[in-house]
């Protein structure tokens, strides 16, 4: 148990200060020893908007799709275990550990994007695997938003989701919405002290959702499952932003022409 909380705690050092970790998890049967700084391949990547999604062309020497669909793979295996809550411990915890690792050499290459990426990934992946990081952090080691790590994610999310000129999402992700939505919901989550940047992430999940055709809670919890959520019907937090959203839709789709002021 100590030796655990050791290398999760290096961990999270070395993704806070951007040093190498000083510790690794001893390997087992279960958990062999994995390369996770390996980039370049030529394995025909692709990315995924979800798991049962056709795949899309990619730059053949970049494998960062294909290793983000094996992350959310993990975190699907990872977030469907009834006992989570309970027992966090041996090989569940090796898990999350090795998801977690994934991500942080995943991230820390994301600077290498412009040579060794494809337009897509450059785009679309770092966002994916930073909200991956953070999903894992709240859902799975059950951090609260308000810890100030989550500050450093959001930052790093805001640098690689917004297009500087236009202040909306690029283009590129036509045709990923879903996996849009997602990303968009965990960074709506995490800047709900930050009331100006909240509401930007609400507008543009409404944006999504009016393309998506999603206008209830029902439909909203059924595209991030899609991706990857634990407990979502239940999860409060999204409760609470699933309402600001709706309440956006309602007023921005009826003008003031529209009200019967004596009627009411």
């Amino acid at each position: 148990m100590i030796w655990s909380k050791l290398i999760r705690g290096d961990l999270l050092n070395a993704t806070i200060s951007g040093g190498e970790p000083r510790f690794n998890m001893t390997p087992t049967t279960t958990h062999p020893i994995t390369d996770f700084t390996s980039f370049e391949a030529s394995d025909g990547a692709h990315f995924l908007q979800s798991l049962s999604d056709e795949p899309q062309a990619a730059d053949p020497t970049c494998t960062c799709s294909t290793q983000f669909s094996s992350v959310l793979s993990s975190l699907h295996s990872i977030s469907s275990r009834s006992h989570l809550e309970a027992d966090i411990t041996g090989d569940l915890s090796d898990s999350i550990y090795l998801a977690e690792r994934h991500l942080f050499y995943l991230i820390r290459n994301a600077r290498d994007f412009p040579v060794l990426h494809s337009p897509n990934c450059s785009s679309l992946g770092a966002a994916c695997f930073i909200s991956a990081q953070m999903y894992l952090y709240h859902t799975l080691r059950d951090y609260p938003f308000e810890v100030p790590v989550f500050q450093m994610f959001l930052q790093r999310l805001n640098s690689n989701l917004w297009d500087h000129v236009t202040r909306s999402v690029d283009v590129i992700w036509e045709g990923n919405e879903q996996m849009l939505l997602w990303v968009l919901s965990l960074g709506a989550l995490a800047s709900r002290g930050d009331g100006m940047m909240r509401n930007r992430y609400v507008r543009e999940i409404h944006r999504i959702c009016d393309v998506l055709g999603v206008f209830s809670l029902e439909g909203f919890v059924t595209m991030l499952n899609g991706v990857v959520w634990r407990d979502a019907e239940r999860d409060l937090n999204l409760v609470a932003l699933w309402n600001e959203v709706h309440s956006g839709m309602s007023f921005e789709n009826l003008s003031f022409e529209e009200l019967n002021l004596e009627a009411i």
